[in-house]
C-alpha cells in the first residue's frame, strides 16, 4: 500500500497550522476530518470527508508517493 498524506497547512482554512498526517489513505483521511473538525471547527461529514480525500489524492499527484 502507497503512503497517504495530508497537510492540513495546504488547506485554505487553515494556513497557519502544521499538522501533517502521513500513513494509509482510509486512515489519514478520518485523522485529517477529525482534526478539522475538533481542531478548526469545521463542520464534519461527507462533504469535508470530500475535500478532505481530494486534498491527499492532490498532495499525491503533485509531491508523488515514495511508500511501499
Amino acid at each position: 500500500m502507497a503512503t497517504a498524506v495530508f497537510e492540513c497547512a495546504r488547506t485554505r482554512e487553515t494556513e497557519s497550522c502544521s499538522v501533517k498526517i502521513v500513513g494509509e489513505q482510509s486512515d489519514v483521511v478520518k485523522a485529517a476530518h477529525d482534526h478539522l473538525v475538533q481542531t478548526h471547527g469545521a463542520d464534519g461529514g461527507a462533504e469535508l470527508e470530500k475535500k478532505v480525500t481530494a486534498a491527499v489524492k492532490e498532495h499525491e499527484t503533485k509531491y508523488g508517493i515514495w511508500g511501499n
